[in-house]
């Protein structure tokens, strides 16, 4: 594992076996529900917190789905680039064979054994990122095979075809450890896909704890299991561990007849995107579901004492028309005491 300057983190993260992959992906999110979910019982619901929650779950969520996403896919391309460049390497081999048959070479099974411990020192020694120059190993097996080829090149008729075989399956080699070594994704995107994953389960989390306790802690874990579901293909794509799933379907039969023509990840990955797909919809519903329920268990139920706000200034009103009634009355009483005694008299 190479840990060298701009790209550290990709080369840590793809040295993770799988089953660590399945805890980076979960574990983070559900310490984060731990740690923040007894904190909504003390935060203040005002007008303002509530709109500034909402807002930063939105923004979170958006930005979380579209970096997987963007990460996910440029990994997948990268995955099969190396899975295709393994399988041309393997066709190149079988073209040198192809070769040697039309020479008729005396020595033709040990040219086949020769090729295939090529092909499988690649899959035992070059499936981690590594020198674009190759292995010892695989480089030592690589002479060996050459020198078996070319040991007697008075039987070889054609040794511009013989040489150019040989040179495309070097070419090959060359393009499988160039796609071996492509640099992932930035460093900045796992930065991003760590923080923004830990952010949306912690808003999540300050949501209002409802009633039913029971309904609140199910739908934090589903949201959990649904963040964790929706990166896990990323993490997977990522690890060395999968790289060599995918070309060692290629490699250990040597230059055998049989040859994958797909990917074999891709049934993997479709079930991945079903599974993630269906915890994203049956946590967004739950989490509809749950503040419709919320807002019903929040509303103040109507009593007595209750006045609407209609009723409230109709109140207000005949109060102000009772004291402009009152002050008339009072006027009309000191106008009346203020009289002349003639007045009175009469």
């Amino acid at each position: 594992m190479l840990l060298n300057g701009g790209v550290w983190l990709v080369n840590f993260f793809y040295g993770f076996p799988i089953w660590a992959c399945l805890a980076i992906a979960f574990i983070p999110a559900a310490i984060t529900a731990l740690v923040v979910r007894p904190f909504a019982k003390t935060l203040v619901e005002d007008q303002g917190t509530t709109v500034l929650r909402d807002r930063v779950f939105g923004l979170a969520s958006a930005a979380f789905v579209f970096v997987v996403a963007l990460s996910t896919n440029t990994l997948w391309q990268q995955d099969v680039d190396i899975a295709s460049a393994a399988r041309e390497m393997v066709v190149s081999g079988q073209e040198v064979v192809l070769q040697v048959d039309q020479e008729e070479l005396s020595n033709r099974d040990e040219i086949v054994e020769a090729l295939s411990d090529f092909l499988r020192e690649v899959n035992a020694n070059e499936t981690q990122m590594g020198p674009l120059l190759g292995t010892p190993e695989v480089n030592q097996a690589l002479k060996d095979a050459r020198s078996l080829i070319f040991a007697n090149t008075d039987s070889i008729d054609n040794q511009d075809s013989m040489d150019s075989a040989f040179k495309e399956l070097i070419q090959d080699r060359g393009d499988y450890l160039s796609a071996l070594n492509q640099p992932g994704i930035p460093d900045i995107l796992w930065v991003a896909v760590i923080i923004l994953g830990l952010l949306l389960i912690a808003t999540f989390a300050l949501y209002p704890i409802a009633r039913s306790r029971r309904f609140s802690t199910t739908a934090t874990a589903v949201a959990v299991f649904a963040v964790g579901l929706i990166q896990l293909p990323m993490w997977v794509l990522n690890s060395s561990t999968q790289v060599e799933k995918m070309v060692q379907p290629y490699l250990a039969d040597g230059v055998g007849e049989a040859i994958p023509t797909e990917p074999p990840i891709v049934g993997q990955m479709v079930a991945a995107v079903a599974v993630a797909t269906l915890g994203v919809a049956i946590a967004g519903a739950l989490f509809y579901f749950g503040q419709r329920k919320l807002s019903h268990h929040h509303a103040a139920p109507p009593d007595d004492n209750y006045l609407s706000q209609h009723d409230l200034l109709r109140q207000i009103r005949d109060s102000l028309q009772s004291v402009e009634g009152a002050g008339a009355t009072r006027v009309g009483q000191s106008a009346s005491d203020e009289s002349s005694p003639d007045d009175r008299q009469s």
